[in-house]
C-alpha cells in the first residue's frame, strides 16, 4: 500500500479560463472587457488555453455566435473525459442536438491513401424533462410548496 498523499485535481486551470471566456462572451462579445475594470477578455482567455497546447489561436474578427460556437467546441475538447460534457449539454440546452452519436470509419487502399467515412455509432433517446432531475417523492411530501419538474 501506498502512504503518499494523492491530490485530486478539481478544477484545472484550462477550465477556469475557458469557464471565463463564456462569460465574457456572453456578457460583452468576444472582443471587448466590459464596464467592470476586467482586463482579459474571452479571446485572450480562450487562447491562452490554445497556446499552452501549442495550437492556433482563434481569429479576432468572430461574431459573438461564432465564438460561442468554437468555444463550445474548445470545451469539449479540452475537457475530455473529465466529465464537463454531460453538465453543459444541459446548460446550453442543446440535448436535442447530442442524440445521434457518430464515429469515423477508416480504411486505407493499397497505395496508402486513407478513406475517412462518418458512420452512426448510437442514437441515444432525449426528452427535454432531462434538462433537471425529478425531485424526490419523499422531498414533495415534506414541503407541500414544492411542485415537481416538469415532465417528470
Amino acid at each position: 500500500p501506498s502512504t503518499r498523499i494523492h491530490t485530486w485535481v478539481l478544477f484545472r486551470y484550462g477550465e477556469v479560463l475557458l469557464n471565463y471566456a463564456e462569460a465574457m462572451n456572453e456578457a460583452y462579445g468576444p472582443s471587448a472587457t466590459g464596464q467592470d475594470n476586467l482586463k482579459t477578455t474571452a479571446l485572450q482567455a480562450v487562447n491562452l488555453v490554445r497556446t499552452r497546447a501549442t495550437m492556433p489561436a482563434f481569429p479576432a474578427t468572430l461574431t459573438q455566435d461564432a465564438f460561442r460556437t468554437k468555444l463550445r467546441n474548445e470545451r469539449r475538447v479540452e475537457l475530455a473525459f473529465e466529465d464537463h460534457r454531460f453538465w453543459d449539454i444541459r446548460r446550453w440546452k442543446i440535448g436535442n442536438a447530442t442524440v445521434s452519436i457518430n464515429g469515423i470509419d477508416i480504411e486505407k487502399n493499397t497505395s496508402g491513401v486513407l478513406t475517412f467515412t462518418q458512420k452512426l455509432v448510437e442514437t441515444r433517446v432525449w426528452n427535454d424533462k432531462m434538462y433537471l432531475y425529478p425531485l424526490p417523492q419523499t422531498e414533495l411530501y415534506i414541503n407541500e410548496s414544492l411542485s415537481q419538474n416538469p415532465g417528470w
